[in-house]
């Protein structure tokens, strides 16, 4: 249980219930609070609370002083934060919250308003979206983040604070609401609470915003008693009342604190004391505020939306566009197809032979050097010639050089008469070929060569190259090199080892791919894909995971052996 004072008790599962602590300022609001977070997190219930005005950095101290008491909860931002918080990361934090649910103090106060408002609504959109498991959610101050009239750019956030109370608790979320002013709250969002503590309020306005909840509640003796004592409660001292999942009506004294009171109101004169905070490792939080960027990123619905719509433009482009061309087109094709199948033949009969010639040319004056080098005169070597290539390939004379280096029959780094996406797309083949696979796809060779598979630009280099008689299509839709293209294509290295090869296929995936791939080859004898987005910190139906898994598949690296099952293919675990 959860003991609130020496008389009260909560169970563990206030967790995921919804609470409204109202005071006017200075009875105890925040007090109350953080003696509830102090008991959820002695309970190892996770709690993330959102700190707009910088009061909350005590819980990491002890009411004592000693240097090892206080919470293991990190603070983000404000004065005394462990780390910085950006005003943009509000969907990055929500993602780590609910896959690590870490303990945090956000400390917003060194915000403005507008990046406040940015942080919370796309912490509290991704958070309810992503989050399943027991967490609780402060909100002190809650009227700034679900304001009664939200002023323009405000209005997201207050349906992203909306959802959170009022259904937050289907996906595993509780919620607290603190705040010193009823009448400036959400209606909506206040009405939706299910355990109501109250301190002294004493402002018209705001006894009347508090009615609502109470109307809907109370009878007449409650509701009698309760306006009654509304003005004189001491401090400190509240009603708790929850009519339906408790079903208390109860005056309670709040227990003293056990971390330190930073959210005191200093006295004049008085010294204020910094007690220190107790020790955190912030290591694993750095590694896993790295990875909750990739998901946020990987998960942002705006930008899926914007790939969606992109999606959609392209096909009604298509559905759109004529079913066939004009007549006269139509010919003009056909004309021009019969005179490429014509020309293709020859023009790759002519690089083989500019190819042969290049590597004459190569040996002849290899054995030209060599012959100058050995013919001495009283020590000096003799004048002669040497043959060089025109752009032709054909021999030409010109006054002797220096003796070089027989040129190798084969070119390490490509036909340099090739393009650079030239040489890109063969040095892939030549990649691929290196890990087994003699005949990738089409998607395979764009992916390492840093082409769209469908993308203008790649096709038209293909087709040049299999114009060039480089590479060939064994069957639809893969890509071989021919024997020409093996010996104008750049060497790679096969990998001596498995682990080799591992590495260097991750070198070549992003992030997610990386954290899946990683996984799968934990478990080499197929894995469930619920046991695998969770090992990767996906949500198992989500899009982005399902994306990834397609995008690994069509690479050729992960296949479905049996249904719901995901297995490294041959390409990673070769026998």
């Amino acid at each position: 249980m959860l003991k609130i004072s020496t008389t009260f008790e909560l169970p563990d599962d206030a967790v995921t219930e919804t609470f409204a602590i109202l005071a006017k300022r200075g009875m105890g609001k925040t007090y109350a609070a953080s003696v509830l977070v102090e008991e959820l997190l002695g309970r190892d219930l996770p709690v993330v609370v959102l700190d707009p005005v910088g009061a909350w950095w005590g819980l990491r101290a002890s009411a004592d002083g000693k240097p090892d008491g206080g919470c293991p909860v990190t603070i983000l931002g404000g004065d005394r934060g462990d780390l910085p918080l950006e005003p943009r990361s509000g969907a990055a934090i929500a993602e780590l919250v609910a896959r690590e649910r870490a303990p945090l103090v956000l400390d917003l106060s060194l915000m403005s308003k507008a990046d406040m408002a940015r942080f919370v609504e796309a912490f509290a959109e991704t958070l309810y979206r992503r989050n399943r498991h027991p967490l609780h959610v402060v909100l002190d101050e809650a009227d700034a983040f679900a304001p009664q009239r939200p002023a323009p750019g405000e209005q997201r956030m207050l349906g992203a604070m909306n959802s959170l109370v009022r259904r937050g608790r289907q996906r595993g979320l509780g919620c607290t609401l603190i705040t010193q002013r009823p009448a400036v709250i959400s209606k909506d969002v206040l009405t939706q609470v299910e355990v109501l503590v109250c301190f002294r309020l004493t402002h018209p306005r705001d006894r009347k915003a508090l009615m609502e909840w109470v109307d809907q509640h109370a009878d007449d003796a409650q509701r009698a008693e309760f306006t009654a004592s509304l003005a004189s409660l001491p401090k400190g001292t509240c009603w708790v009342w929850s009519p339906g999942w408790l079903e208390t009506f109860e005056r309670v004294k709040i227990r003293a604190r056990r971390t330190f009171d930073s959210s005191a109101t200093p006295k004049a004169g008085q010294k204020l004391k910094r007690p220190p905070l107790r020790a955190m490792d912030l290591d694993p939080l750095r590694k896993a505020m790295g990875k909750a960027a990739d998901d946020a990123e990987a998960n942002d619905p705006r930008k899926l939306r914007a790939k969606l719509v992109a999606a959609e433009r392209e096909l009604a482009k298509l559905r759109s566009a004529p079913t066939a061309p004009p007549a006269a087109d139509l010919e003009e094709l056909h004309r021009a197809r019969a005179e490429l199948a014509e020309l293709r033949p020859r023009a790759a009969e002519a690089a083989n032979l500019q190819r042969t010639l290049r590597r004459a040319v190569a040996v002849l004056e290899g054995v030209v050097n060599e012959t100058k080098g050995a013919l001495q005169d009283d020590g000096e070597p003799l004048p002669g010639v040497v043959l060089a290539e025109s752009s032709f390939g054909r021999e030409r004379m010109r006054p002797a050089a220096p003796p070089a280096a027989p040129k190798p029959s084969r070119p390490t780094n490509g036909d340099a008469s090739l393009n650079g996406p030239q040489q890109r797309i063969l040095g892939a083949l030549t990649w691929w070929v290196a890990f087994g696979v003699t005949q990738p796809s089409r998607a395979q060779v764009a992916f390492i060569a840093g082409y769209s598979p469908n993308g203008g630009a790649y096709l038209n280099q293909l087709g040049s190259l299999r114009t060039l008689g480089l590479i060939d299509y064994p069957v639809p839709n893969q890509v071989a090199l021919t024997d020409a293209g093996r010996a104008a294509a750049p060497c790679t290295s096969a990998p001596a080892t498995v682990d080799e090869l591992h590495r260097r296929i991750l070198e070549k995936l992003n992030g997610p791919q990386r954290r899946i791939v990683e996984a799968v080859l934990a478990a080499p004898d197929g894995i469930t894909r619920e046991q695998l987005a969770d090992a990767a910190g996906y949500a198992a139906g989500g899009g982005a995971y399902l994306n990834q898994l397609g995008s690994l598949r069509t690479l050729g690296l992960i296949d479905y052996p049996e249904r719901g099952v995901v297995a490294p293919t041959p390409v990673l675990l070769p026998s």
